[in-house]
């Protein structure tokens, strides 16, 4: 972020996600930006204020911080602002926030932003502050609705439902891209090998993780991109009690992965996870898996 930006046009929200909502905030804050000779700006927090002011209540992030970011730059905003959100932080008034943040250390002329987004101690903040705010300094509000698609509000409330219950498809089409997991590869038990289906496991910092089963998915990583089938689960059939996140990738010839930074695309869930009576019942399960998980991403 330049230390001098200049005047800015500014989308200010959580973001969590990057949703197709979103989207649609930063399409407009460019187009202002663009038509003002501004720079387009999201401002943004971590961690989710929910998570300082009510934990036990606080949502598992779509996305982590850095994903957020990065999915924000592909949208085309010139920099994103992310504010540390702490106790401290939480004792700002709302015009506090807008007096001395965004039009001091931000110089906004615009602002786009959820209808429905508060901020400020209190959360006392709102739309029709802005606008009041606004009047006196100079910068226009630009309030959108919650977009809503096929009857559905796209919201980060609803992308999480979906993926806590396995509906990868419902994710999809309110992020506009598939659900991603991110991480590194670590040894696991090695049984993968042992029955013929090697797999990657995965160690990741993400909150939230789709619910236990099996699912096609694609794989990226230091072999590129390829089809996959992935499993989120304990392996009830050996008795375990840790949740893993298991990838068997659909290639010849690929490298070694451990330690490797990897990245799983949820695209269907094929079935729950079951124990089996034994390895001959789980191998004979597990060919049928990687038959679906083909047709369903259509592979050869």
């Amino acid at each position: 972020m330049p230390s001098d930006l200049g005047p800015t046009a500014v989308a200010l929200g959580i973001f969590d996600g990057v949703h197709r909502g979103h989207q649609e905030l930063f399409k407009i804050t460019k187009a202002l930006a663009k038509e003002d000779k501004l720079f387009s700006m999201a401002y943004t927090f971590h961690p989710h204020p929910a998570a300082i002011l009510n934990p036990k209540l606080a949502p598992h992030l779509i996305e982590s911080v850095e994903t957020r970011i990065s999915q924000i730059e592909a949208e085309g905003i010139d920099g994103t602002l992310v504010e540390p959100f702490d106790a401290q932080f939480a004792t700002i008034s709302a015009e506090e926030f807008i007096d001395h943040i965004l039009v001091e250390q931000t110089n906004v002329k615009h602002i786009v932003v959820g209808e429905g987004f508060r901020f400020g101690a209190g959360q006392k903040g709102d739309v029709d502050l802005l606008i009041k705010k606004g009047k006196k300094h100079g910068f226009k509000v630009h309030p959108q609705e919650l977009l809503r698609l096929d009857g559905l509000v796209v919201s980060s409330t609803k992308i999480r439902e979906f993926v806590q219950n396995g509906h990868m498809r419902g994710a999809e089409f309110l992020l506009g891209r598939p659900f991603c997991v991110r991480g590194d590869v670590i040894r696991g038990a090695g049984r993968g090998a042992t029955i013929g289906v090697p797999t990657a496991n995965l160690e990741t910092h993400n909150e939230l993780l789709p619910a236990l089963g099996v699912y096609a998915t694609r794989a990226k990583g230091v072999f590129g991109e390829l089809p996959a089938v992935t499993n989120v689960g304990f392996a009830p059939t050996f008795g375990e009690n840790a949740l893993t996140i298991e990838t068997h990738i659909f290639g010849d010839d690929i490298p070694e992965l451990y330690d490797t930074e990897f990245q799983v695309a949820f695209i269907e869930r094929l079935r729950e996870e079951k124990r089996f009576a034994g390895v001959d019942d789980l191998k004979n399960q597990i060919a049928l898996d990687i038959e679906k998980a083909k047709s369903v991403l259509g592979v050869a």
